[in-house]
């Protein structure tokens, strides 16, 4: 369990980081090429591919973090953007249209990287051992 703790939040992160950007720059994009054939992309599969592959990553590094941590509000947090990111992406565009689904998607990932973030701080303070012996070598 060495890098599990390190390779997970940074991984994790990083998907909730893509979300970001495809919440923001995707739609400008299809603005910019306006042709037909960048809009037979459906829009939703993308969702919830990204919310298949990336909830069960988070999650397992948030559950890393509380249990190498102890740290139950890092743990909230992180899982308190998760279940938004959800909420955002099962009901969103239904209850608060297009651009309030984006918002929500934003502040649900930006939660989720914050939290993932922590995690790897506390290590970074504590010098943790048993999560992130590789990275104190490098």
């Amino acid at each position: 369990m060495y890098n599990d703790q390190y390779k997970s939040d940074k991984i994790a992160a990083s998907m909730s980081l893509i979300c970001v950007l495809h919440c923001l720059f995707v739609p400008s994009f299809f603005i910019a090429v306006s042709s037909t054939s960048a809009l037979t992309i459906d829009n939703e599969i993308v969702h919830y591919l990204l919310l298949i592959v990336t909830l069960p990553v988070s999650f397992y590094a948030l559950h890393l973090g509380l249990k190498n941590h102890e740290k139950k509000g890092v743990f909230a947090l992180g899982t308190s953007g998760l279940v938004l990111f959800v909420l955002a992406v099962i009901f969103g565009e239904a209850y608060v249209g297009e651009t309030g689904e984006q918002v929500v998607t934003v502040i649900a990932s930006l939660l989720v990287i914050y939290a993932h973030y922590q995690n790897y701080q506390i290590c970074r303070k504590l010098e943790c051992s048993s999560c992130h012996s590789s990275v104190a070598e490098k």
